[in-house]
């Protein structure tokens, strides 16, 4: 399961303590550090504590046993000892950057010989199944100095059925997917994540989890404006009125550009990008190009056009040299298939000499003189003036940290030479469909009519969205 966990964006910037803390009864790590029974090192003024992370930890909907005045410091997961299994779980909707619609963390530990062995302690932990993250107690304690086998799986399914139970009106999911996930990863997939001959259990399906729950009508209601009776059908003004492509997008009609059948002789393109903020680079391709499947690797030697490109003309397509930032595209590696483009970008080999001091801060970079563009200032009238003759004068600074987007979609863009006068198509997920023309033409050293842009849907309107490139 951790490695569907979150997505990169969040892996990034999130932190182990902060996914404890929030107390979300949906979290992916929770269900998995109570069963490992993870130790919690917290700290306040003039005192420290160490508590387990167990079924006491979790009070409320997120809510925690720890104090205000108390600060998570570290954390202890202890190394599994011998006969001693844990696995995780996860079922959601789609694989990647999704909320799961239940969880587990399980550990069992198994004592005996071949074809006597007994469940010597276990730990059953869900998410999704109450306001919090819940340990079923009463199972685990009934499973234990049981042998393991078929009947003793088949009897902690029916715990398990009438120790988790939710309504339907629950808040937190619907109520029978969890249920019934619940028992299955413990009955398909618990088995699975042991060694043999332990492993060679594999239960039938239990019946216990088919138990009809009553079925609850759900009502809706939608809000809508009232319109005059005598208003003609073609006025629109103040009518609901379905968006043009809700019937694809509802159907999965809708074609994105992913879904576009690939073409004859398509090559894919794996980004090299900087791993350091401000450096001076070399760049040696040759043991990416030696790879099976890989055609070729593009770098800014290799830019027909203007290499700068942007709103400003002052965004450079590839690092010529030198990096500016963290991920700036230094070179993309052209290949037979993606997943080869991505393992091929990874053999580039970039060799980096770091620009010091490095400039991390507003005053570091006014010291250094580095600005981006054109001094800005907002004037209207004599401003030195109005100054020397206002009776107060209040001075000071403000400062605002940056916020961007946190978009979910994924960015793709596929490019079709058409083989006359250097004519290319571009299809972008993209709503700067006229910026995508004017900076390909730029930068292929074209003219922009024969640049032809297109975008067939996105899902959503962001700012990130409107600034992808075809490079």
């Amino acid at each position: 399961m951790l490695r569907w966990f979150a997505g990169q964006q969040i892996r990034n910037t999130a932190s182990i303590g902060g996914n404890i803390c929030n107390a979300s009864p949906i979290s992916d790590l929770n269900p998995v550090l109570m069963a490992c029974g993870a130790k919690l090192h917290l700290a306040s003024q003039g005192s420290k504590r160490v508590i387990t992370l167990d079924s006491n930890f979790f009070l409320d909907y997120k809510k925690t046993c720890i104090k205000p005045n108390e600060v998570l410091v570290a954390i202890l997961i202890p190394f599994t000892a011998q006969n001693e299994y844990v696995y995780s779980y996860k079922q959601s909707r789609r694989r990647e950057d999704d909320l799961a619609i239940v969880n587990a963390g399980l550990r069992v530990v198994i004592n005996g010989t071949k074809g006597q062995w007994r469940i010597r302690d276990c730990t059953l932990v869900y998410g999704g199944m109450s306001k919090t993250t819940v340990m079923a107690s009463n199972t685990q304690q009934a499973l234990i100095g049981r042998e393991w086998n078929e009947a003793t799986l088949q009897e902690a399914t029916r715990l398990l059925s009438e120790e988790l139970q939710l309504s339907w009106g629950c808040p937190w999911g619907h109520a029978r997917v969890p249920q019934v996930s619940g028992h299955l990863i413990l009955l398909q997939v618990l088995p699975d994540s042991l060694p043999p001959p332990l492993s060679s259990l594999s239960p039938s399906t239990s019946t216990l989890w088919h138990t009809q729950i009553q079925q609850v009508i759900i009502t809706s209601s939608q809000g809508f404006q009232r319109v005059p009776c005598d208003q003609k059908a073609e006025d629109m003004v103040g009518r609901p009125v379905m968006h043009l492509s809700a019937p694809q997008q509802a159907t999965g009609e809708a074609r994105y550009l992913d879904d576009v059948p690939r073409l004859e002789g398509e090559l894919y393109g794996g980004l090299v990008l900087s791993q350091h903020a401000h450096a001076i680079i070399s760049v040696d391709a040759s043991a990416a190009l030696v790879m099976e499947g890989v055609v070729d690797y593009v770098s800014v030697t290799d830019v027909p056009g203007d290499n700068m490109i942007g709103i400003n003309n002052d965004e450079p397509v590839f690092a010529d040299g030198k990096v500016m930032s963290f991920g700036q595209i230094i070179g993309v590696v052209l290949a037979t298939d993606k997943p080869l483009a991505q393992r091929a970008a990874k053999a580039v080999r970039v060799t980096y000499e770091d620009i010091h001091p490095p400039v991390i801060t507003i005053e570091d970079a006014i010291r250094a003189g580095w600005f981006i563009g054109e001094e800005m200032k907002v004037e209207d009238g004599d401003v030195e003036k109005a100054l020397s003759e206002a009776e107060h004068v209040l001075e000071g600074e403000v400062r605002v940290g940056g916020q961007d987007h946190f978009y979910l979609e994924t960015q793709a863009c596929l490019v079709v030479p058409k083989g006359e006068q250097e004519e290319v198509e571009i299809l972008s997920s993209t709503q700067g469909v006229t910026a995508v023309q004017t900076n390909a033409a730029r930068g292929l050293g074209i003219p922009r009519n024969r640049v032809v842009s297109k975008v067939k849907r996105i899902g959503l309107a962001l700012k990130y969205i409107a600034a992808v490139e075809p490079f």
